[in-house]
């Protein structure tokens, strides 16, 4: 197994086990991950729905060690998951270079960084390095290890690869851009991605978390992918908490939030956990991606088991700069209020100059979410109806809209030569 030398950030689900911190299991459905012919999957979910977490739990799952998974549902017995240690390739798309002239020397120096970090020799003196190149160099390791001893080669395995990446979307929810810069980007992805499709036989599972699934068609065109499983009720509570998660895995925090409610006087002495998870579903709740499974906000309810107290999270979270970034200003809030908003359950694109509709944008956001399925075309669901989800989200964006706060931006403009 190639282990990298050394990581950057700590693994957020390994803190969580090591600390024994609350969390919901969703290692039941990493493990069909794994199971399913290694994707690539495409998974958006909105700003603070725990993605980056998700990426943590399917690295350690990945890196093969059962024993911090003992008690959770992969770990069990008969989970019939099968633990091989596989090389982990993670990259943060946060981490790359928005500028089109730097954004290739950016990810051939992230992805030399991964490669050093494995400990593998340098690669040919080259200017840019691809995914490509790396996946080649780890899949080979020991051949050319054992060619370069002297050493029959023959049978020795290839060394497949996982590659994660997060915040796929990043550089495309810059609408603010200049539209040349924009398109040369768009390009840039598109090449990057389709290099995951291209390496196949070196990757054993693929998965690429980001905000939108508006984008889908163009930029994962490469890889020509049967895998968005952002819509997927398979996968519908992959991130999120469901009712049951919420009263089992978070039941010491929710004493502890119902007891400080108590002596505050906003609930009565003979109040319930489940009264508390009926408030709590009316204040966060009300998401869903795939019109039955309703979901909590991961992030909304981590603030709210903080602080004890109801009020809008979801404004101080990351989600009002993503709206800003794609161009949302106050005026723009009143699509929440439409009647038939409708989401297509197919591939969706954006318009011809890659702007997303105000509708799409408050979905890929939070403000809205999938309300029920329209059945009106057989068994299959052709469109979903949305909805804002929930109290946070409604005052969140009734403030918004009397905030009077500026109009969306236009184009950058370009750099002076």
């Amino acid at each position: 197994m190639i282990e990298p030398i050394r990581k950057d950030r700590e693994n957020g689900f390994a803190r969580l086990l090591a600390h024994g911190g609350c969390y919901a299991d969703k290692t039941g459905l990493i493990r069909k991950l794994f199971d399913e012919c290694g994707g690539p999957f495409v998974f958006g979910r909105p700003p603070g729905f725990g993605k980056t977490l998700l990426l943590d739990a399917i690295q350690m799952v990945a890196e093969g060690d059962p024993v911090p998974f003992s008690g959770l549902e992969i770990g069990k017995p008969d989970s019939g998951h099968k633990w091989k240690s596989y090389p982990v390739i993670r990259i943060d798309m946060k981490d790359i270079d928005p500028d089109p002239d730097g954004f290739d020397s950016s990810l051939s120096s992230e992805l030399r960084r991964i490669r050093d970090g494995f400990g593998l020799e340098s690669s040919p003196d080259r200017e840019l390095y691809d995914l490509g190149d790396l996946l080649f160099e780890i899949a080979y390791r020991d051949v050319f290890a054992a060619r370069a001893r002297g050493e029959d080669e023959k049978g020795i395995p290839h060394l497949d690869s996982v590659v994660l990446v997060d915040n796929f979307d990043w550089h495309l929810t810059d609408f603010g851009a200049e539209p040349k810069s924009a398109e040369r980007i768009w390009h840039k992805l598109l090449h990057f991605f389709t290099l995951i499709k291209a390496c196949s036989e070196h990757v054993e599972m693929a998965f690429i978390a980001g905000v939108s699934r508006f984008m889908l068609v163009t930029i994962f065109g490469g890889m020509n992918t049967k895998n968005d499983i952002c819509l997927d009720d398979s996968y519908a509570a992959l991130c999120g908490i469901t009712r049951n998660e919420l009263l089992s895995a978070f039941a010491g925090p929710l004493d502890a939030a119902l007891s400080a409610l108590k002596r505050s006087g906003e609930f009565g002495q003979d109040a319930t956990a489940e009264d508390l998870a009926d408030r709590l579903e009316e204040w966060y709740g009300g998401y869903s991606f795939d019109g039955r499974t309703r979901l909590i906000n991961p992030g909304s309810l981590a603030a709210f088991l903080e602080h004890a107290s109801f009020r809008d999270y979801w404004s101080l979270s990351s989600a009002p700069v993503l709206l800003r970034r794609l161009g949302l200003g106050s005026g723009d809030y009143k699509a929440a209020h439409g009647k038939d908003l409708l989401l297509g359950t197919h591939y969706p694109d954006i318009n011809e100059d890659r702007r997303l509709t105000s509708t799409q944008a408050l979905t890929l956001a939070g403000c809205l979410a999938v309300g029920r399925e329209d059945d009106r075309h057989g068994m299959m669901p052709s469109f979903y109806h949305l909805t804002i989800p929930n109290r946070e989200i409604r005052e969140a964006v009734h403030a918004a809209e009397a905030s009077g706060a500026a109009p969306a931006r236009g184009p950058r403009k370009p750099k002076r030569p």
